[in-house]
């Protein structure tokens, strides 16, 4: 089981209330141009599918996503 799908069942056990939602392959594909990152397909894969940035983006990390 990939890893940040047993962080989403912990989450849902814990009652965490955190409900992740995942970005857009344009908006990694952005954050990846813009710092010229290398990550593995389990990172990007977690990126598209679980990261907490999602709500507002990534904005934080400068790609001004919406």
């Amino acid at each position: 089981m990939r890893a940040h799908i047993r962080l989403q069942e912990w989450w849902a056990t814990t009652e965490a209330g955190i409900k992740p939602r995942g970005n857009s392959d344009a908006k990694i594909d952005k954050l990846i141009s813009r710092y010229q990152l290398r990550m593995s397909d389990d990172f990007r894969e977690y990126l598209s599918e679980c990261c907490l940035l999602a709500k507002t983006g990534m904005r934080r990390w400068g790609t001004g996503g919406r």
